[in-house]
């Protein structure tokens, strides 16, 4: 029995021999395109093609494999069955092919892994490097604007709040790069937070509609919103140095943008450092239509103008083939952001957000060949500083109020990805801890002098922790059909002091589940099927604000409030070729314990008076049952090789069961078509963004001086775009918004629209 131990033994090398896979990736003309993201799977193994367009896998064992090659302007291509035995593997040149559509396939936040969107049963928009270059928005909000399901409101000309199958806010959960922004002091009410992102930073916007609470816990009722920034590629071969630059200018708000960007790589590191300068004067609104009807909107809104600049840094270090460090830091700051509705509906003399920071900071570590328990791990530690002061005063001798929050946000995930047989599991753990502080002063603009309030907007000193636990298995029952299980726990602890009171301290949990199926019903079609739970725990704003909000509103406290809940359905069905993609839905979500704005008292008073001014007193309260459902449809076609068309088209539909009242702040029936042409160097976009009128309003809408009682009339506008690159270092983009020069607003939001506007950007590389 030894003896044949021992023998077996002998039989085994002590060191098991591992072989590579290397390549060329060029285009159609021959030439080598470099940064293409190669993938190899299994194992999840990524890397970029070089200068010259070369790739290499080192450490594979024998086996067979599957390479995807994605680049923006070409179609994804795969190579499957590329077999390692008993020796190195070179491929043949592999060519890709141009891609009229840009159908970009891959997305990781719906499943936090690599997949095809085909593949999961979640709808997802993704939209790519590419189409966030020609659409040259002013913010990351505006480039969301065409995207199928997504609306865009705007509370002021610095803002940008986009609203998910009726939900917004704090409803509506935003990522960086996979890390969590929303805090607890983001409040129910649209908000600017998702423009401090600046978006020349980022490589693709990925948008989840609908739930994802079990993977990421609270706030993501609506929808998910995850911003993915460009990483500085590895240079296997050299050490390189780059210099990138952009100019943009609109005349809607006499926008200046400058912006310039320094990439330094070798076969180890990759670091990038980039500054960006905004200047934004009053905007011009349209002067043609009743698109919108409200007298008095002057034809320049002001004050609407700020500025403002972004500072992002990142050093990606390979420490093996496999391992990777990334530190990132990124640094955006506004400067005296005018509220107009704010100046316009309620007469002040001064309203505007000074400061606006936010601040994140990370490092990741990734091992893509672990082999220990999974395949892959990702480990992350964040800090993220958001400040936010706001800066009031109704008339010239009234006294200046003066608020100050600063929210610090330290974060820690770890999750694992395992790849068996025909099971994807996905694990992991998150933790969150807030430090609020908030203060609140008066200052006579005469005198000089100030005094201190007892309090802030919140509490000061409150804390708000977070921890989840989550797991996800993607089954593959049959060739064709996948089914994917998952579950979370959650725990949310809220600690602050209420008025001097005894210390409050809230605790909430939540279980949460989901399932969903993809079936192909071909290799280019598949259905899919959804029934996932989500949940929001209330947060300090919903618990503890005390302060003014929209029009002639004063929030006071309530801490007894319950988590939001809601379930949802949906299907749909979805088309991929290499000439047509297709996404249509259907979804129905019924949400309990739903939280709103109703009337409360204050001091034994219904009503407050502040500087003259008299406000009506109310807090959040959960109001019982309310149903959203809609339908989505985005379809995109390839006319011929340089030719496409695309449109999309949204509906949504809420009513509070309870109340008897439709929900507050759902968006018209709104969306685009448009035709695109390009060829080699060259393109052309011309296209139509429209919306229905909306006069299904909630009591809360009535409220709202921003949104006619009669309802938001419905608008469209008209508008082209063109670009060409030039010598293969500087892209001319020209761009004429608003052709008609409609007069328009977007439901709820508290400034109109741009007029005609003209955009000329100069994008230069070196």
């Amino acid at each position: 029995m030894h003896r044949l131990v021992f023998i077996l033994l002998m039989s085994v090398p002590l060191v098991a021999q591992t072989y590579s896979i290397s390549g060329l990736v060029t285009d159609p003309d021959g030439k080598p395109v470099s940064e293409v993201h190669v993938t190899l799977t299994p194992g999840f193994f990524t890397l970029y093609t070089s200068q010259d367009g070369s790739f290499r896998f080192d450490g594979l064992f024998p086996g067979s494999y599957t390479l995807a090659f994605q680049h923006i302007g070409f179609l994804t291509s795969r190579v499957k069955d590329v077999t390692v035995q008993d020796s190195d593997i070179i491929m043949q040149p592999f060519t890709l092919e141009f891609d009229v559509l840009d159908l970009e396939n891959v997305v990781v936040t719906a499943s936090r892994a690599e997949r095809d969107v085909v593949e999961i049963p979640e709808s997802v928009n993704l939209v790519s490097f590419r189409e966030i270059r020609e659409r040259n928005s002013k913010t990351s909000a505006e480039a969301l604007r065409e995207e199928v399901g997504v609306f865009v409101q705007k509370t002021n000309h610095g803002g940008g709040s986009a609203i998910i199958r009726g939900l917004s806010s704090n409803q509506i959960l935003l990522l960086v790069d996979g890390i969590r922004l929303n805090n607890s002091i983001y409040r129910l009410g649209n908000h600017q937070y998702l423009t401090t992102i600046d978006h020349q930073m980022v490589e693709k916007i990925e948008v989840v509609r609908g739930p994802t609470s079990v993977l990421y816990g609270s706030d993501a009722l609506g929808g998910t919103v995850n911003l993915i920034t460009r990483k500085p590629p590895v240079d296997d071969n050299e050490k390189s140095l780059g210099v990138r630059s952009l100019l943009r200018y609109a005349t809607a708000d006499q926008e200046k943008t400058v912006r310039g960007k320094v990439i330094s790589s070798s076969s180890r590191y990759a670091f990038s450092t980039a500054f960006s300068l905004k200047q934004f004067g009053d905007l011009r609104r349209g002067a043609n239509g009743n698109d919108h009807e409200i007298s008095g909107i002057e034809l320049v809104q002001s004050p609407t103008g700020f500025g403002g600049y972004d500072i992002d840094t990142k050093l990606i270090t390979k420490l093996t083939d496999h391992q990777t460090i990334t530190l990132a830091h990124q640094f955006s700051k506004q400067e005296k952001v005018p509220r107009y509705d704010k100046y316009h509906y309620n007469g002040y003399h001064r309203w505007f957000f000074h400061p606006q920071d936010r601040m994140l900071t990370y490092a990741v570590y990734e091992n893509k060949d672990i082999n220990i328990i999974f395949d892959a791990v990702r480990a992350t530690a964040s800090l993220h500083l958001q400040k936010e002061g706001r800066k009031t005063q109704k008339n010239e001798s009234s006294l200046i109020q003066n608020e100050l929050d600063e929210v610090a946000t330290k974060g820690f995930s770890v999750s694992g990805i395992r790849e068996r047989d025909r099971h994807q599991i996905v694990a992991g753990a998150e933790l969150y801890h807030d430090d609020v502080a908030s203060e609140r002063s008066y200052s006579d603009p005469l005198t000089k002098t100030g005094t201190d309030d007892n309090r802030g907007r919140y509490p000061d000193d409150a804390t708000y922790l977070s921890i989840g636990l989550y797991l996800q298995d993607e089954m593959k029952m049959t060739d064709r059909w996948m089914l994917k299980l998952g579950v979370r726990q959650s725990q949310y602890r809220a600690e602050f002091d209420m008025n001097s009171a005894a210390l409050y301290s809230q605790t909430f949990s939540s279980f949460t589940g989901a399932v969903g199926s993809v079936f192909r019903l071909s290799n280019y079609v598949s259905a899919n099927l959804n029934l996932a739970q989500a949940f929001r725990a209330p947060n300090l704003s919903d618990m503890a604000k005390l302060g003014e909000s929209k029009g002639d509103i004063y929030e006071v406290p309530n801490p007894d409030l319950q988590p939001e809940k809601l379930m949802n359905i949906d299907m749909g069905l979805k088309i991929s070729t290499e000439s047509m993609r297709v996404d249509f839905t259907v979804y129905r979500s019924f949400i309990t314990d739903l939280l709103a704005s109703v009337d409360a008292t204050y001091a034994g008073a219904d009503t407050i008076v502040i500087d003259s001014q008299m406000f009506n007193v109310k807090t959040k309260k959960n109001l019982g049952e309310a149903i959203i459902q809609g339908t989505e449809i985005a379809v995109d076609y390839s006319l011929s090789g340089s030719l496409s068309f695309r449109g999309n088209l949204t509906t949504t539909y809420g009513e509070n069961i309870t109340y008897n009242e439709p929900v507050g702040g759902i968006p018209p029936i709104f969306g685009l078509a448009g035709v695109r042409w390009s060829r080699g160097r060259f393109f052309l976009d011309g296209y139509s963004r429209f919306a229905a009128r909306q006069d299904r309003l909630s009591a809360d809408d009535l409220d709202d001086p921003r949104i006619p009682p009669e309802g938001t009339p419905g608008w469209f506008t008209l508008n082209l775009r063109g670009g060409v690159t030039l010598r293969q270092s500087l892209i001319v983009q020209i761009a004429c918004e608003n052709i008609l020069d409609r007069n328009y607003r977007e439901h709820g939001s508290g400034v109109n629209s741009p007029g005609r506007n003209w955009v000329i950007s100069f994008q230069m590389t070196r």
